[in-house]
């Protein structure tokens, strides 16, 4: 989540400064969330000021509001929870232990995935730990692998992309 923020604030033209501190800000948000999720005691009252403070000076910044909701509410475990496991979700330790083929699909222009540090970690993965992963990438290419032609109003898949899908499974069975 914090590429595609990242990637947003610099669309939207905000300056280098901006973009760590609001970057920062989320990240302290979300450290917030995983803290307290492990329990009320977790839940740094003195923290949750801090953030709400910083957080009001934001919220008053043009564009303030498109990157955060509102202050930082009241304890709430099923909603800290929640959060925690979207934010907080690691890979990783599934990726180790899976004794399956894999295969990933990335696209180059992908807003919501970073790219380079993604393709990097799998191949990574491959080398550390033998793991059975293709990898394709596609240049060029947005996170849905779909090309839009305006008119009519229809779209295709990235040319090969469900080919190498079907063609993959089929190599696995």
């Amino acid at each position: 989540v914090s590429h595609e923020i990242r990637i947003s604030l610099i669309e939207e033209e905000y300056a280098d400064d901006e973009i760590v501190d609001i970057l920062q800000l989320q990240n302290r948000i979300w450290q917030y969330y995983v803290d307290s999720a492990e329990g009320e005691s977790s839940a740094s009252l003195v923290e949750r000021d801090a953030i709400n403070a910083i957080l009001a000076d934001t919220l008053n910044r043009p564009g303030g509001k498109d990157f955060f909701g509102d202050a930082l509410k009241e304890y709430d475990p099923e909603e800290l929870q929640a959060r925690v496991s979207k934010y907080a979700y690691d890979p990783f330790p599934y990726l180790v232990e899976a004794e399956i083929p894999m295969l990933y699909i990335l696209a180059e222009d992908d807003v919501n995935i970073p790219f380079e540090a993604s393709r990097d970690a799998l191949e990574q993965l491959k080398v550390d730990f033998n793991k059975d992963i293709s990898i394709q990438t596609y240049p060029g290419a947005d996170h849905y692998l779909y090309r839009w032609d305006w008119f009519p109003l229809e779209g295709l898949y990235i040319p090969g992309y469900l080919d190498l899908i079907g063609d993959w499974a089929k190599a696995q069975t």
